[in-house]
């Protein structure tokens, strides 16, 4: 099971948090792999790397360099994680997860729960709990069927919800 995450490698988009919460999950889901592409201040990216080292599974870890776009990162996830920590009114890695039929589990901050319908397109979890991001991914990685299921729903919700052309 793959989870991906697509963004600005900076603070407030939560690839930290994620890192810390998917290395407990991975003691939990021998085969979960998480890959993680985006471009932020090198700082910030070596502290992604620093956690990543840290994690005591820093192998189940791919970390890309800057994509044109996040969307073959989304394409190839089972699972897409936005943990963002800031309020973002409309996060485009939400949609793109959507559009193509992956289950989303996030931070509800900014639009996020406006998008995400737990519990049908994905699994929203308190802001900055590793823990229940942890679960969540367990939770979701441990059933495939459901996380397909969940992906078709979010690929219909987006095309009624958010598409220019409409149903």
């Amino acid at each position: 099971t793959w989870v991906g995450f697509a963004g600005q490698l900076v603070p407030h988009k939560g690839a930290v948090a994620l890192v810390r919460a998917a290395a407990h999950a991975c003691s939990r889901v021998p085969e979960l792999r998480v890959v993680l592409a985006g471009a932020g201040p090198e700082r910030h990216v070596r502290a992604i790397r620093a956690a990543v080292e840290a994690s005591g599974v820093a192998a189940r870890f791919t970390l890309l360099p800057p994509q044109p776009t996040g969307l073959g990162v989304v394409a190839a996830a089972d699972i897409v994680c936005v943990p963002t920590l800031t309020p973002d009114p409309l996060p485009r890695t939400v949609l793109e997860a959507m559009a193509a039929g992956r289950p989303v589990v996030a931070f509800p901050t900014g639009g996020i729960p406006e998008m995400v319908a737990p519990g049908a397109t994905g699994l929203l979890v308190p802001v900055g709990d590793e823990a229940a991001l942890a679960a969540a991914l367990v939770d979701l990685a441990g059933d495939p069927g459901r996380c397909a299921a969940w992906g078709e729903d979010a690929r219909r919700a987006c095309r009624e919800r958010f598409s220019l052309a409409g149903p």
